[in-house]
């Protein structure tokens, strides 16, 4: 058995603290109908201009790089898709059944699925993602997400998915949610190729200069009324804002900083992705001094990071702080209830008493140059830290995540997913999961950590479940390796002429109902 891993199912409530910060932004409803915002008439089919920042590193979606998000859910298609409530609805599949001891689930797939190749999607080609999904060297983030299940296997032109152990019916649909099905004889060409069964399939892509995507003409489900999308690749941030502007250049623009949210909400439906789909985060190394030591970590992660102070000068009030990954989830009083309040004096005098002086003490933090959000971060916790005699060096740099990776690093802010579904989801990320982890080694978190992934899949009761989340959330706090820091709302602003945008859970933009109004 692999080690307990595995995402999780909420429902999102903080989204009105969100809005409340730009009265204007508009949300989308779920992820499969048109929002209410952009309901309106349809307009003839045309080409779709859509901006970002980062470009795709490959086209295997097992990886849920942040840069991917765009595409991903526009080219492939999971087996569950989830309302706004996050109540599961078929997908790829079109209906499934769970044994009666949660045990186990048979899934029927879409009969009229086709690949990009025009080949009949079928439960054998599931099954095979799923055997990817469950091997360590192909696996990506979908081996840890996948941690849970037994087998795969074709049951009377079905599949079925048996599990360790029964799990709780989110946390399963989780899964279902998360996979992205890919048409197996593309495994080995993902680097540059892509064929899934979404909407929209890859026509080309040259790095670093932006991709086009054709409409699936056989595509199962409604729509695409688009013939082509257009996603272009801008130097930076403000170069992204200026084609929005310029009028007619680009249509939407995926992740406008904040600090411009505002002053495009009167020109533009701007919309913020889902709470606690994405949440900012600061990781320190657990076997690298002086965060070897609990009670500096606890320092500095409880008390000497500002994190109101972020929302307001990094995030322009367009989020909300957190100390945990599970504010907007299903356990949310839970969450709240850990909040610690930023006090340089506090985290003095919890070192003072431990007797540690951290005076001249060197910490290398990692700057992720990808995202000007996290970089602005770094330079705040330098300030606040060298307040308490600690000699911070800031290493910036776009690959800086795979020394973290390798457990190559002191301290890194960054970012999560998933922060909105059940907690098993917690075991899914590196920084959180219970093998392999960068923080440890990367090598094996304490046993209660694995005990506590345990705990929460074997919870089927709500009692349980209640249990298992707090016995989680009070560890993870204390041990304080890689607390949050406030949620990140990633900013889409959308041309009024364009209806029908949508975007999933984890706050990946659906472009299957997007036309033009007339």
């Amino acid at each position: 058995m692999k080690a307990l891993t595995m995402p999780k199912v909420g429902i999102v409530i903080l989204l009105s603290l969100v809005l409340a910060a730009c009265s204007n932004v508009t949300t989308a409803e779920d992820e499969s109908t048109p929002s209410a915002a952009t309901i309106g008439d349809t307009g003839p089919v045309g080409t779709l201009q859509v901006g970002l920042i980062n470009d795709v590193e490959s086209f295997d979606p097992f990886s849920r790089a942040a840069p991917q998000w765009p595409i991903v859910k526009n080219i492939y298609d999971s087996l569950v898709r989830y309302t706004s409530d996050q109540v599961a609805i078929p997908g790829l599949a079109s209906a499934w059944e769970f044994a009666s001891d949660n045990a186990s689930v048979t899934l029927t797939i879409q009969p009229d699925a086709k690949w990009h190749s025009g080949n009949s999607v079928t439960a054998e080609d599931i099954v095979a993602n799923f055997d990817r999904a469950m091997l360590e060297e192909t696996g990506a983030h979908m081996f840890a997400a996948t941690g849970p299940i037994e087998s795969v296997s074709v049951a009377e032109g079905r599949v079925l998915v048996k599990f360790d152990t029964p799990i709780p019916t989110q946390a399963a649909t989780d899964i279902f949610q998360q996979i992205s099905m890919i048409e197996p004889d593309y495994f080995d060409r993902l680097a540059n190729e892509a064929s899934g069964s979404g909407p929209y399939k890859l026509d080309s892509w040259s790095p670093g200069i932006g991709m086009t995507l054709l409409a699936n003409e056989e595509y199962w489900g409604e729509g695409p009324y688009l013939e082509s999308i257009v996603f272009t690749v801008f130097s930076d941030v403000d170069a992204l804002v200026a084609a929005l502007q310029g009028g007619g250049t680009v249509d939407i623009a995926i992740g406008v900083p904040a600090k411009d949210a505002g002053s495009l909400s009167d020109q533009y439906n701007v919309v913020l992705g889902a709470p606690g789909s994405l949440v900012l985060d600061l990781r320190l190394n657990t076997t690298k001094p002086p965060f070897d030591n609990k009670t500096v970590r606890q320092a500095l992660s409880w008390h000497a990071v500002n994190r109101e102070g972020i929302v307001s000068a990094v995030m322009f009030g367009q989020s909300v702080p957190a100390l945990t990954f599970f504010d907007a989830g299903p356990f949310t009083d839970i969450s709240l209830g850990t909040s610690k309040e930023f006090d340089l004096d506090k985290a003095r005098a919890m070192l003072d008493a431990a007797g540690i002086d951290l005076t001249g003490v060197p910490v290398e933090m990692l700057v992720d140059t990808r995202f000007p959000d996290v970089t602005a971060i770094n330079e705040i916790l330098k300030s606040d830290w060298e307040k308490l005699g600690l000699v911070v060096t800031l290493v910036p740099g776009e690959d800086v995540f795979d020394r973290y990776l390798a457990g190559d690093f002191m301290a890194l802010p960054s970012i999560t997913a998933s922060g909105n579904k059940y907690p098993l989801a917690a075991f899914g990320g590196s920084i959180t999961r219970a093998e392999n982890n960068p923080a440890f080694g990367p090598g094996t978190p304490p046993q209660e950590w694995q005990d506590i992934a345990a705990e929460l899949q074997s919870a089927l009761s709500p009692a349980a479940q209640d249990a298992a989340a707090k016995h989680l959330i009070d560890y993870f706090v204390d041990e304080a390796w890689a607390l949050a820091i406030a949620d990140r709302s990633t900013v889409i602003a959308i041309s009024k002429t364009v209806v029908g945008f949508d975007f999933t859970i984890d706050t990946m933009p659906i472009f299957q109902l997007v036309r033009f109004a007339k």
